[in-house]
């Protein structure tokens, strides 16, 4: 890396002038020396544990698969979940859908019944024809209510 001096118009060697590392990152400059002083064993050693710490494991690679798999499965579980929720909403919706139909048909009916009774006519039937007759004033008893659903009679009133 020797360049022109500008002012001088010779070559200098800015490696001897200033120390520096090229690349994206520094070294710490205690850590260079520490390793230039190990003997050469000890460098082997150092060497070997980077190289021994760099590699995956067996055990290492074991529990990353099954954490992995464990991770698949609680993920296919609840998109299995996800998709029936969403079937069953559907099936609530569509359900839903026929019971206001079953219920709007279920009114005009009961509204077609009611307005084709006619009261006037059962009431001259019921008195001309079967000969029944309102209720006189001894005939109507009243009964006090116990708070039941309904009143069983066991025998005739007087």
């Amino acid at each position: 890396m020797n360049q022109m001096n500008h002012r001088q118009g010779r070559r200098t060697n800015y490696n001897n002038i200033t120390p520096f590392v090229q690349g994206n990152t520094v070294r710490r400059v205690e850590v260079v020396e520490e390793q230039q002083t190990l003997s050469r064993d000890e460098r082997i050693r150092l060497r070997q544990n980077r190289e021994r710490h760099k590699r995956m494991n067996l055990s290492y690679v074991l529990i990353m698969g099954t954490a992995l798999l464990f991770v698949a499965v609680l993920l296919c579980n609840y998109i299995q979940l996800q998709s029936e929720v969403t079937n069953k909403v559907k099936e609530i919706s569509k359900l839903e859908v026929e019971y206001n139909r079953l219920k709007l048909a279920n009114d005009e009916e009961l509204a077609r019944i009611n307005s084709s009774v006619d009261l006037e006519e059962i009431k001259a039937i019921a008195i001309g024809e079967l000969g029944m007759t309102y209720a006189g004033e001894g005939q109507i008893v009243t009964i006090a209510d116990n708070d039941q659903d309904y009143v069983h009679q066991v025998a005739d009133l007087p």
